[in-house]
């Protein structure tokens, strides 16, 4: 799986990949490959991110969320399968770890109104 992600070139902060590794029923394990190096990342602040179900109407929101012009990486659902971390969690790569930067709790997303979310 990893080779086959890192083999699809840098979608991710310019020179990394993140490769998704379906690891449980609607959880995803994280590896970030660098594509200059090789070194693969598992990192500790997100080994991994079960899948938070929401309605967001027609608006499509992936678990892992990411550009590859930009070192945010959004994660939608639990952290490390913490429960209590279940919400929007925004993260920064920098210098080859993950820094969280903002976490919106899940309960804070249900009163939003159905045009503002996500």
């Amino acid at each position: 799986m990893i080779r086959e992600g890192a083999g699809e070139g840098p979608n991710f902060a310019d020179r990394y990949t993140i490769i998704r590794i379906g690891c449980g029923a609607a959880t995803l394990c994280v590896a970030i490959a660098d594509a200059m190096t090789g070194h693969v990342y598992f990192p500790p602040e997100l080994r991994t991110v079960e899948a938070l179900i929401v309605d967001t109407g027609s608006v499509e929101v992936d678990t892992l969320n990411f550009r590859r012009d930009s070192r945010l990486l959004i994660a939608v659902g639990s952290p490390n399968e913490q429960r209590r971390r279940a919400g929007i969690s925004y993260y920064v790569w920098r210098s080859g770890r993950l820094s969280l930067v903002r976490f919106t709790p899940a309960a804070a997303l249900c009163g939003l109104p159905a045009s503002t979310r996500f």
